[in-house]
């Protein structure tokens, strides 16, 4: 299979069209813009967030066809990203179950590590969380939750925020 540069901590919405594509079969990939690969929106309306990872050579590296970005160790980005989400998110109810386990990723990839890396272990925390309520097929009690939740989502930042609200029901919550 083909690498693939997935985006960090991507949106609600790239997930809702992630799990579309794989009941689907993966006719299609979700499509993103390729600057969410070190880049994601948390918070909202007047603290929306943009928390980005400083890249080895700049953020320019994601403009090539075909990047292979690596972590930089330019400043302290860890800190404050772990303090960004503990300020955006820090009493949401799922916070102290996740959080952990996202302190686990910053400090587990060095720098100097491929961007992919630390997207996919990302992307493998938001999956355990949203499996199997976003790929489950839906009963009516389901598809009336989903409704229902879908309604308090902001699609265009981190599913992290619908996973710090919502926490094994957010699969719930991005399914239209």
């Amino acid at each position: 299979m083909a690498r693939r540069l997935i985006p960090w901590a991507a949106s609600a919405a790239w997930y809702a069209a992630y799990f579309e594509a794989i009941r689907g079969g993966f006719a299609a990939w979700p499509r993103f813009d390729l600057r969410d690969a070190a880049r994601t929106l948390i918070g909202g309306g007047p603290d929306l967030r943009v928390l980005s990872i400083p890249l080895v050579g700049g953020a320019d590296i994601l403009k090539q066809e075909n990047p292979w970005p690596f972590i930089s160790g330019h400043g302290k980005w860890r800190r404050e990203h772990l303090g960004a989400w503990n300020a955006s998110y820090g009493r949401t109810p799922f916070f102290p179950h996740l959080m952990p386990e996202i302190e686990e990723i910053y400090n587990s990839i060095p720098d100097g590590s491929p961007l992919e890396e630390f997207n996919r272990a990302f992307h493998r925390l938001a999956i355990h969380w949203l499996e199997p309520a976003a790929s489950a097929p839906l009963d009516s009690d389901a598809a009336g939750l989903c409704r229902e939740l879908s309604t308090k989502v902001n699609s265009q930042v981190s599913i992290f925020e619908v996973l710090f609200r919502f926490g094994k029901e957010a699969g719930f919550a991005i399914r239209h």
